[in-house]
């Protein structure tokens, strides 16, 4: 029962990480440019304007396909089990169930470690107009979408050490 559980845990976090990150992007303020202070979904939708990061659509995708991931194998896990018992365990342990946690897993590391190279990388470019990093005007945007990504790699730790374990 309480492998099941930290099983369900393991989905649960991701699936609030992708949801939140999909809020941060979509709503929150990114990045504070003077008087103006952009979502990302604004950022992303300038292509036109000299602010525009089109690129910023990659974080709607990545959100998504985990969020599809993680809520592809909670479905399957809540459907009614077979009635011969051994049935049900091959199914749960199928390469497609398995190879689920794995990949978000491995696709929020990636995301992270882009995130946090931009942050550096940004921390080491000066503005000469203003005198500062470009990294020291993100918002609560740009963290929250981090922090969504972070619980989904812990999600994702969750759900890989449990198939690992079994």
């Amino acid at each position: 029962m309480l492998q099941n559980r930290s099983f369900r845990i393991g989905n649960s976090i991701t699936l609030a990480g992708s949801i939140l990150s999909l809020f941060a992007f979509f709503t929150l303020p990114y990045i504070n440019l003077l008087f103006f202070q952009p979502t990302a979904v604004a950022l992303a939708s300038a292509s036109n304007s000299p602010i525009g990061l089109p690129v910023l659509w990659l974080e709607v995708l990545v959100s998504l396909a985990i969020c599809a991931l993680a809520g592809s194998q909670a479905l399957e896990l809540q459907a009614p089990p077979p009635s011969d018992p051994s049935t049900f365990t091959v199914i749960n342990r199928s390469p497609i169930t398995t190879g689920r946690p794995l990949a978000w897993t491995i696709l929020s590391a990636l995301t992270l470690l882009i995130l946090i190279y931009n942050y550096f990388s940004g921390m080491q470019q000066q503005n000469s107009l203003l005198g500062i990093s470009p990294s020291s005007l993100l918002l609560s945007g740009y963290w929250t979408y981090l922090f969504g990504i972070v619980l989904c790699l812990v999600g994702g730790f969750i759900e890989v050490r449990h198939y690992s374990t079994h």
